[in-house]
């Protein structure tokens, strides 16, 4: 299914949603009334797509492919108050964001797993990060497992921000929690960095009264990172 420029509210999508080039906005009026996905999302080749209100993406399977319920490449994303449970992939069991640079921007805000319910993928859990470095996560970040390498929560081999806003303004939570991630060896993992080479960079920037909390571990394929803290 070939989805540009349009605005969609309240609507179940049974079939695959592919934004080849196009604007794409898709909005839910709240959480006892989301937009739910059964199949992957794919935004490509210098798109842009905005996922705003209620969002939800269950149990969507993809183990052989990156992104399990979005796969997002060389286009800007905006996801807010988006909930993704029990999503698998090979890679970013939940989303697959690549080659954000340039003009190009990922601002990503949900709830990634629960107590019971986290994504799965063999790198990076819920989030997997590659080849761009203008993206920012916020939000829920519970329980999610990488069950053949590291990045419970997040794998990343670019430089990302994690946000928080007290206020809950411009797609930002008002508090980001990494708690329960795995790694494939048990050990609780939420970030995980491959920087042999170049300097990848963490910011964590939390505004306006807002909280970020890393309970699990941030580990890296080398020394060639950085954590810079504002706010």
């Amino acid at each position: 299914k070939q989805v540009r420029s349009q605005s969609l509210k309240s609507n179940t999508f049974n079939t695959f949603i592919i934004n080849d080039g196009g604007t794409v906005d898709i909005t839910g009026s709240d959480v006892n009334n989301p937009n739910t996905y059964t199949k992957r999302v794919q935004n490509l080749s210098e798109a842009s797509m905005t996922l705003a209100g209620a969002n939800s993406f269950d149990a969507i399977e993809n183990e052989t492919l990156s992104g399990g319920a979005i796969y997002s490449n060389a286009s800007s994303l905006f996801i807010s108050d988006g909930t993704f449970t029990n999503n698998k992939a090979k890679q970013g069991g939940a989303i697959y964001v690549s080659g954000v640079r340039g003009s190009e921007q990922a601002s990503i805000m949900g709830t990634f797993g629960g107590s019971e319910n986290g994504n799965s993928a063999e790198q990076g859990g819920a989030v997997y990060i590659t080849g761009g470095d203008n993206v920012a996560v916020s939000g829920q970040f519970l329980n999610n497992v990488a069950t053949n390498g590291y990045g419970g929560a997040i794998w990343s081999d670019s430089s990302f921000a994690i946000k928080a806003d007290g206020l809950g303004a411009n797609g930002i939570a008002k508090r980001t929690v990494f708690s329960g991630n795995t790694a494939g060896n048990g050990t609780y993992n939420a970030i995980y960095i491959d920087s042999p080479y170049d300097k990848t960079t963490i910011s964590v920037d939390s505004i306006n009264g807002g909280s970020i909390t890393v309970d699990d571990s941030i580990i890296s394929s080398g020394n060639n990172y950085g954590i810079n803290i504002t706010g």
